[in-house]
């Protein structure tokens, strides 16, 4: 990963097919969800100035992804959900543009949560 100014990022995940995903751009407020061809030109060129051997390979697709981020960084905590059984709520968000990288650790701080509000009780087999 290329973290550059303005938004000028640039990343490019391998795909257990061969494929990779090239990506890269930070918008802060845009939602439009269609591709935009210079945004896709920046993040082509990033990614070759990354690994240069990209250049030669054929474009499957171009996609544009909303990635909602949050000030403060990502959120990972547990809070009683308003029933009478006694839910609870895990919020896990806030990744932004680093979920792909950020979900396996996230994951597991999630699981960490749940051992220590449900504990699992030991029953003997004897």
């Amino acid at each position: 990963m290329s973290v550059g100014k303005d938004g000028e990022h640039a990343y490019i995940i391998p795909r257990p097919n061969g494929d990779v995903v090239l990506g890269g751009t930070v918008q802060e407020h845009n939602w439009n969800s269609d591709s935009d061809e210079h945004d896709v030109e920046g993040v082509w060129e990033r990614c070759c100035r990354l690994w240069p051997e990209v250049r030669n390979s054929k474009v499957i697709a171009k996609k544009a992804g909303l990635r909602p981020g949050r000030t403060g960084g990502v959120r990972i905590e547990m809070e009683p959900a308003p029933t009478r059984r006694g839910a609870v709520l895990v919020h896990n968000y806030g990744h932004g543009g680093s979920g792909h990288t950020l979900h396996w650790g996230c994951a597991q701080e999630v699981v960490e949560l749940a051992k220590h509000h449900f504990p699992v009780k030991s029953v003997s087999k004897l």
